[in-house]
């Protein structure tokens, strides 16, 4: 009686779960049988195991079909495991890349916060050598300018003219103390640019999420579709460290010409004094105004980064053998490299684009 229940109880959760998942369940009893069939073959005693042997056979075979065929779908599980954190370990990373592009403190720090230690070399750069040579030239355009004068009065034979010598030693004097303080005076004009950096950069600020670009679900276990889906989150990320390396040699870039112009500020300022030279001071002048305002545009393209990133994850995630959910997850993922390439192009541009704006 209690092996008749036993059996019927085997019976019920052998149905119930053949119910559930028919497949896998039934490659599951085609293995038991397997195994029952071969412990028969070494229990039962040879005069008896003749008449099973045809029996015995159909379910060994059987079962060594579905412990193969169980193999297979371990091999084929593992590979698509295997695939799909592949996947979703790329855009982890691509995510990664996007959030930090969005983020401009570098454009907000300080003067002496853009490389630690270059500002002391170049505040010496400035005053061991930049300004002895500009006081230099300075003092050759004011002989030059004193010699004109002494010329002219020689030709007009009117005499000393006073307002004009007067006028050479003014200008002497408010040039020999603008290059004197042409290193506060450029950082005067950093300091403006960088309030202007963080008004946009505080009108502009919004939330980012964490996961700019959606995971693939677990619910997908295609492997050919999960290839696909790894080429194009390759490619993803691929551009997503291109646009954020083009993102850093823009800002080092435009940080190095900081320094450089604030170091040699005062040697074009020195030409100001002399009319053919003028073009000089103007022009340095105009390039130091573009270099700082390009800083406000790409705090600006930061922002419009956020907003880009903000709405990125906007894929629709597939569901499981739902081709046509992953090609379209695909390709809405591949679409969306687009604005972060223009981005980066906008940003390599962004120096030329404040130079248009300054007249240079």
């Amino acid at each position: 009686m209690a092996v008749a229940e036993t059996v019927s109880r085997g019976a019920a959760w052998a149905w119930i779960r053949l119910m559930r998942d028919p497949i896998r369940t039934g490659k599951r009893l085609a293995a038991a049988f397997a195994a029952v069939a071969l412990l028969a073959v070494f229990l039962t005693p040879r005069h008896q195991a003749e008449a099973l042997l045809p029996i015995l056979g159909v379910l060994a075979v059987t079962g060594a079909t579905a412990l193969g065929s169980m193999a297979v779908d371990a091999v084929t599980n593992g590979l698509e495991d295997m695939l799909r954190g592949a996947v979703n370990g790329l855009l982890g990373m691509a995510n990664a890349c996007i959030t930090s592009l969005t983020s401009p403190d570098t454009l907000t720090v300080g003067y002496d916060q853009m490389f630690s230690g270059l500002s002391q070399m170049m505040y010496n750069v400035h005053h061991l050598a930049a300004v002895p040579i500009a006081n230099i030239v300075l003092a050759i355009f004011l002989i030059v300018g004193l010699v004109k004068v002494v010329s002219h009065m020689g030709r007009t034979e009117m005499g000393v003219d006073t307002v004009a010598l007067m006028s050479v030693f003014i200008v002497y004097a408010f040039l020999k103390a603008g290059i004197d303080s042409s290193y506060s005076l450029m950082i005067l004009g950093f300091d403006i640019s960088r309030m202007l950096i963080s008004n946009v950069v505080a009108v502009g600020a919004g939330s980012i999420p964490d996961n700019p670009v959606n995971y693939l679900p677990d619910s997908v276990g295609n492997s050919a579709l999960l290839v696909v889906c790894l080429i194009i989150s390759l490619l993803y990320l691929l551009i997503s460290l291109v646009v954020k390396a083009v993102a850093s040699l823009v800002l080092v870039v435009r940080s190095i010409q900081i320094y450089v112009y604030t170091a040699f500020a005062s040697l074009p300022l020195a030409f100001f004094v002399s009319e053919s030279g003028r073009s000089v001071a103007t022009g340095f002048l105009k390039r130091y105004i573009a270099v700082l305002f390009s800083g406000a545009i790409m705090a600006l393209l930061f922002m419009m980064m956020s907003a880009i990133a903000a709405t990125g994850g906007a894929a629709t995630q597939p569901n499981f053998g739902d081709a046509d959910g992953v090609l379209t997850y695909c390709l809405q993922m591949f679409m969306g490299l687009v604005p972060y390439m223009a981005y980066a192009f906008c940003l390599f541009k962004s120096g030329a684009w404040a130079r248009e704006f300054v007249g240079v």
